[in-house]
């Protein structure tokens, strides 16, 4: 036999702090999170625009002796301005994202200019023109990382100028041909590093968002749907995201996981409310059922209470013979909650969830039911409201 129970308003408002607290905990731990990304995200811009700007410092004298002197200060006033940003922003990622694209055009610009320089230097001065050029593609950071094919290519030019330049060649161009292709080169290391900065940046806030939420089914023994498959999407994405830059297609895909992976985090951590809110209102009937069982003649068996996947079982005992009454109460995705009773002594011949409960000649089945009416009647005074006794094998009453 069972019952169905549902949760009279207090008990459900009751029930909606709970989940309302939950909620402000992942808020929080969400909260801390984002800022200890964008904290990490304000100290890699920092140190990129402290780098950038020694690059300028490096380049005054040289910009000054080409007439390119003004565009030097006027990129460095404009990475002192947006150095003075990166603070103010304090944890908002979207605009730390912003700072960090338009500090990747403002790197981008400073080689093209540096190159520019470069070019300038080459018609008063071959050998310093190329100790410039190599000092500024020294000073680069990770232009081998993010384009592997323009680093070699740079090496290769390179040696040509100084063999131009050494023996009397066309250094001229040889020289413009360097320093048109190191333009190139230090703008795709920037778009690149932008790039893959944005792409880490995604991965690292999916990734975080499953680990908390499988973190948090973890600690109350509830196994997730898509759980596993979430998993190897993490793992994926975890392959790709330790390189500085696996490459284009690759950094996509990266992005692509990441999105995915950040709405399966979403709809995980809406299945994982749900069982929560589904095991709460079990654990409240069976709260209410275990403060109602000496009202109604019975004993609750010390140590009996165990919980399997989203439904509980304890076990009873009659006070007057000390037959047992086994209670598994399971609750549903609609809101209510079944208490299926199994037993077996002086009013149960058999197993009530399989056969028909009571045989026509034992007459004490009249008994138990009155029992359990109390049982009902006592939950109800603690806002479980149950409906009419079922018994298997019987038509309802």
């Amino acid at each position: 036999m069972y019952t169905t129970a549902t949760l009279r308003a207090t008990a459900q408002a009751a029930l909606a702090v709970q989940q309302r607290a939950r909620e402000e905990t992942r808020r929080r731990a969400e909260a801390e999170a984002r800022r200890g990304r964008a904290a990490l995200q304000a100290r890699q811009l920092s140190d990129r625009l402290a780098v950038l700007g020694s690059r300028l410092d490096a380049l005054a004298d040289d910009a000054a002796r080409t007439g390119t002197g003004a565009a030097v200060r006027g990129l460095h006033d404009r990475q002192t301005g947006l150095t003075r940003w990166v603070s103010p922003a304090g944890d908002d990622e979207a605009a730390l994202t912003a700072l960090s694209r338009e500090y990747g055009r403002l790197d981008a610009e400073a080689g093209r200019l540096a190159a520019s320089v470069a070019d300038k230097l080459a018609r008063q001065a071959w050998k310093e023109a190329l100790d410039s050029m190599r000092d500024t593609l020294s000073a680069a950071p990770q232009r081998t990382v993010f384009d592997p094919a323009g680093a070699r290519e740079l090496i290769e030019l390179t040696s040509q100028a100084l063999a131009a330049a050494a023996g009397g060649g066309d250094f001229p161009t040889a020289f413009a041909t360097l320093t048109g292709r190191a333009g190139v080169h230090l703008e795709t290391v920037a778009v690149n590093r932008t790039a893959a900065d944005e792409a880490h940046a995604l991965a690292d806030g999916a990734l975080a968002a499953l680990h908390r939420v499988l973190g948090e089914a973890r600690a109350e023994g509830i196994a997730l749907a898509w759980a596993d498959a979430a998993l190897a999407v993490a793992q994926r994405i975890a392959a790709v995201r330790d390189a500085a830059w696996p490459g284009p297609e690759r950094l996509r895909d990266l992005r692509r996981d990441a999105a995915a992976l950040a709405e399966t985090s979403l709809a995980l951590a809406g299945e994982l409310e749900e069982r929560l809110a589904r095991m709460d209102r079990a654990a409240r009937v069976v709260e209410a059922a275990v403060a109602a069982l000496p009202g109604a003649g019975f004993q609750l068996v010390a140590g009996s209470t165990v919980r399997y996947g989203d439904h509980i079982v304890f076990r009873s005992m009659r006070m007057d013979d000390s037959s047992i009454l086994d209670i598994d109460v399971t609750p549903d995705a609609v809101g209510t909650v079944t208490i299926a009773y199994h037993g077996k002594g002086t009013d149960f011949t058999t197993d009530f969830t399989t056969e028909t409960s009571c045989d026509p000649e034992i007459r004490r089945c009249d008994v138990t039911e009155a029992m359990l009416d109390l049982l009902h009647a006592g939950m109800e005074k603690d806002d479980v409201a149950t409906n009419d006794t079922h018994w298997d094998g019987t038509p309802d009453k």
